[in-house]
């Protein structure tokens, strides 16, 4: 068609489709999904002059990352699609100049976003097709530089690594947790500006700490926060956990049971009752909940909460229950790496609106029509 048209035509072709750049080293760090969070940490402490993007997949993600992150005394802020114009310029002003050297943002909020000097891209969420992760990845190893992009995936998920490095045709390079020895080292070198590698275990590091001076003393209560954290923290295993099966005690009941046989209390008036697979012991707060279900994409006012164990029953508007719903179950969707299922409470039934009045003894959802 274009030889139609055009008298010796040439085409011109920028770069390769699926082409990664050869100045980005590509890495994987396997975790077990609930390490994932502390994986990140390892890498990042081991990591000092790091300045880079970790991307996730939700809104919801990149607020807990960045949160968790900043606790525990990062230099790191969120971008996501819910900030406004200038809460988003804010955020990118401090990022340009360094005041932060930590962003954790969505795929569409970081749309049109070009830093230079990324030394890292770190995929907290592994992208779903090789195509968001040559954009992500591209966003290093920019104007003669090199980078690094960094996968962090659990055993459940290396079937999607595996297909990305296929298509690209690029295999990835395992990248080690860094054992607590290691980054307590790499913190007193990096504290004391020293070029040699140090040569103590934690134990010792922590001691010499005591007796050092002249140094920012900033700094160094933050080396040592750091230091005695890793002195008491377990190793983080790579090896497939084995999960035996434990008795099941008389008259006890599954998870699964449980929602099934779970009776709603007296509901809000046009509300419903949903429950979510994730309780207190995965971190979940109500603030945490809100933020996980306006990820559907509009604003939902939730009603009565009630975070147990392992499960959460919560109110949505009986209207929008059915959409909350799909959109889980079409969107996958982690928190604090596990997946998250929603689905109606027990025998759930919408409450009757207040000030209407049931006809025939059904409860009156939806407009009358007349015929």
């Amino acid at each position: 068609m274009m030889h139609d048209y055009l008298t010796e035509p040439h085409e011109i072709s920028i770069g390769e489709r699926n082409r990664l750049s050869e100045l980005v080293e590509h890495q994987v760090m396997l975790v077990h999904a609930k390490d994932r969070y502390a994986g990140l940490r390892r890498m990042l402490d081991a990591s000092p002059g790091l300045y880079g993007i970790i991307f996730c997949r939700t809104k919801a993600d990149t607020i807990m990352v960045a949160d968790r992150l900043s606790n525990d005394g990062f230099n790191i802020d969120a971008l996501h699609g819910d900030l406004l114009h200038e809460e988003r310029e804010v955020v990118m002003k401090k990022f340009r100049t360094r005041q932060i050297k930590l962003l954790a943002a969505t795929d569409v909020a970081a749309r049109g976003l070009h830093i230079n000097d990324l030394s890292h891209v770190i995929h907290y969420s592994i992208p779903e097709d090789q195509n968001t992760y040559t954009h992500r990845s591209g966003r290093t190893g920019r104007a003669g530089k090199t980078g690094s992009s960094l996968v962090i995936v659990h055993a459940r998920e290396k079937f999607k690594l595996e297909r990305i490095e296929k298509i690209l045709g690029q295999e990835f390079k395992s990248y080690a947790i860094p054992t607590c020895g290691t980054i307590a080292r790499i913190q007193l070198q990096q504290l004391l500006r020293q070029a040699d590698p140090i040569e103590a275990s934690v134990e010792e590091i922590s001691a010499t700490l005591d007796s050092v001076e002249g140094l920012d003393p900033v700094a160094l209560k933050k080396t040592r926060k750091t230091i005695e954290f890793y002195r008491v923290s377990p190793e983080l295993s790579t090896t497939p956990e084995k999960v035996k099966p434990k008795p099941k005690k008389a008259g006890s009941i599954t998870g699964r049971e449980a929602r099934e046989k779970h009776v709603p209390r007296e509901m809000t008036a046009g509300m419903i009752e949903l429950v979510v697979n994730l309780g207190k012991r995965n971190e979940l707060t109500a603030e945490r909940l809100g933020e996980l279900i306006n990820g559907c994409g509009q604003v939902v006012k939730l009603g009565r909460i009630n975070i147990v164990d392992m499960q959460t029953y919560f109110e949505v508007p009986y209207p929008l229950s059915n959409e909350i719903i799909n959109h889980f179950k079409q969107t996958p969707t982690e928190f604090c790496g596990r997946p998250v299922n929603l689905a109606f409470a027990g025998n759930a039934r919408p409450a009757e609106p207040k000030n209407e009045k049931s006809r025939n003894g059904k409860r009156p959802f939806g407009r009358k029509k007349n015929y």
